[in-house]
């Protein structure tokens, strides 16, 4: 996968390095094509009032050219924690607060789910495959923070010392987000062992999924799924591969039905072995 066009942002060609830095991370940890195809990737930063982060996915995207994702500025949710911490590296690090490059730790975050979403099939989504972006994107930004010191994406200076904060900024939008989790768990959610976490997602699984998607209470459920799912069951390398296409197997086949779908679960023998039974 290769980003050849962007659109929205201070600097279009720097934009691209950075982003297929990011493709690049997906490709390495979920090996093989996409299922609709290799397609070029248009990335479009869009106005954060807006829909999105999402793959833009209608009847006509089903056979088109190519993939364009739409990300979105540093929006409300991020605003507070992004502008704090960048005072807080512009002290310590000397980097430029007026650059806008902050806001591309959200980004890729953002862009290393909806890849995920593309390597697995953009025509399908439903609570499993949405925890499976989420750790795409978890386990995206734990590489970027060695890639992006050893080989800069831009000739800016202090873009090592940026991607040396990547994992601060990971823990904290992990356990920020259990402030929304369901309330029966929400209390002391991350100080309890890890067996007793997953017994607690998979007692309010069915209450999630009754929820929209895109809601705060479903998105930091997700969150705390995939998280768990990394210090399990994703921690063998060759497990990452079962992904990819893993949205195709729906009923009726992706491939059979052009448009977007949300409203159907993934086959029982396309689940993965390894996916733990809370989250099936």
């Amino acid at each position: 996968m290769q980003v050849t066009a962007t659109v929205g942002f201070d600097d279009p060609h720097e934009a691209m390095d950075i982003a297929n830095s990011i493709v690049a991370q997906v490709d390495t940890l979920i090996p093989g094509k996409p299922p609709f195809g290799v397609r070029p990737l248009t990335l479009v930063l869009d106005d954060p009032r807006k829909w999105g982060p999402l793959v833009y996915w209608d009847e006509q995207a089903h056979h088109a050219s190519s993939y364009q994702i739409f990300l979105r500025s540093v929006g409300s949710r991020w605003t507070k924690f992004l502008v704090q911490r960048c005072n807080k590296l512009y002290r310590y690090c000397r980097l430029d607060p007026y650059r806008p490059i902050y806001s591309w730790r959200a980004l890729a975050f953002e862009l290393g789910h909806e890849l995920a979403h593309i390597k697995m099939g953009p025509a399908r989504s439903n609570l499993v495959l949405e925890v499976m972006a989420t750790a795409v994107s978890l386990e995206t930004l734990s590489h970027l923070q060695k890639a992006w010191h050893d080989y800069p994406p831009t000739s800016w200076p202090g873009w090592p010392r940026y991607a040396a904060c990547l994992s601060e900024y990971r823990q904290e939008i992990v356990r920020s987000g259990s402030r929304e989790l369901p309330p029966s768990i929400r209390q002391g959610f991350w100080d309890q062992p890890l067996e007793e976490q997953e017994i607690m997602l998979g007692q309010t699984r069915d209450e999630v999924a009754g929820i929209p998607l895109w809601g705060g209470k479903s998105r930091n459920w997700q969150m705390a799924a995939a998280e768990l799912l990394l210090r399990r069951a994703l921690t063998r390398k060759e497990r990452w591969r079962d992904l990819c296409g893993l949205a195709m197997r729906t009923q009726p086949l992706a491939l059979n039905e052009p448009g977007y779908r949300d409203d159907l679960p993934l086959l029982e023998d396309a689940l993965p072995w390894w996916l733990p039974e809370w989250l099936r």
